[in-house]
């Protein structure tokens, strides 16, 4: 896995290598993407993981000349901003009617019932209360089921499964609208989701983190002595951080500039770390947060 954030580090790799003339079977197992049979890698979403096997896949059915210029291909696809913005417009205008029956559910349930019961005279309206909920329940797991086949038709035992759940849990139920939202941008970049939906300066702030590990990874970079190994992580990473940085481009900023080296923060930081920013009163030493990556000395010094 070519990026490390900070917040999270590296993801724990497997170290299994399958050479593109190798792969004769490619499958799922819930989030887990497998290769003849066996895992090769596990994600958080069960949409991303189906969007990773099936490019899979076709790379592996590819003459080898024709492989690079598909994975190129991909991962600007994963950068559309334009496909994010559409599909973050299907989810508003397909989950209108599913955003008011939960927060009329959450009244109910958090507002209506625990005034029942701080006023006893209201309890004489249980009746009625019980019918409301009922028929709030029926209209959320409606929009529910409406929504998520529009958004996700190919999905039917992840629909089923929290249909079920909405049902029985009132806490599911407020959160239906939730449950479409959770993985509707799973299978693009999130760098190209942050361009879409944050401010101009948060937007800032991510790309230079992403540039930062591109540029500077978190060392070690590859856990695993085999050179294929290492020359595969190498390759993949160039080829994202060139993606990247036009992408960067693209959204109006200079990915040099995003990367400018902080100021001095007083008198004794002589140096700074390029991937954290983090500032040093000693030059010839490295950031160990960064995994022992070496200091770069401040220019005015």
């Amino acid at each position: 896995v070519a990026q490390a954030l900070r917040e999270v580090g590296r993801p724990r790799q497997s170290g299994r290598f399958v050479a593109w003339d190798e792969v004769e079977e490619v499958g799922l197992q819930d989030k887990r993407v497998l290769v003849n049979g066996e895992t090769l890698f596990e994600t958080n979403s069960r949409f991303f993981a189906n969007e990773v096997a099936a490019l899979i896949e076709e790379l592996a059915e590819l003459p080898r000349e024709k492989r690079a210029k598909a994975i190129r291909s991909a991962l600007r696809e994963s950068m559309d901003t334009a496909a994010i913005e559409k599909r973050v417009k299907e989810f508003a205008d397909e989950t209108v009617t599913l955003r008011f029956s939960c927060n009329f559910y959450f009244a109910i349930v958090f507002g209506l019932i625990p005034a029942m019961l701080l006023y006893p005279p209201l309890l004489d309206r249980w009746p009625f209360v019980l019918a409301a909920m009922l028929a709030l329940l029926a209209l959320v797991l409606l929009d529910y089921r409406r929504a998520h086949r529009a958004l996700y038709p190919d999905a039917k035992g992840h629909r089923r499964a929290h249909f079920w759940m909405i049902l029985f849990s009132p806490l599911a139920a407020i959160r239906a609208r939730d449950v479409v939202a959770r993985e509707l941008l799973a299978i693009y970049s999130p760098l190209a989701v942050a361009n879409s939906i944050c401010r101009p300066e948060e937007f800032r702030r991510f790309a230079r983190e992403r540039l930062a590990d591109l540029r500077w990874p978190l060392q070690p970079v590859c856990e695993f002595e085999e050179e294929t190994l290492r020359r595969t992580e190498e390759s993949f990473r160039a080829l994202l951080l060139e993606e990247t940085e036009r992408f960067v481009r693209r959204s109006g900023l200079d990915p040099d500039e995003v990367l400018a080296p902080p100021e001095p923060d007083g008198e004794s930081s002589v140096a700074y770390c390029p991937r954290c920013d983090a500032q040093f009163a000693v030059a010839d030493a490295t950031c160990e947060a960064c995994g022992d990556l070496p200091l770069v000395r401040h220019a005015i010094r």
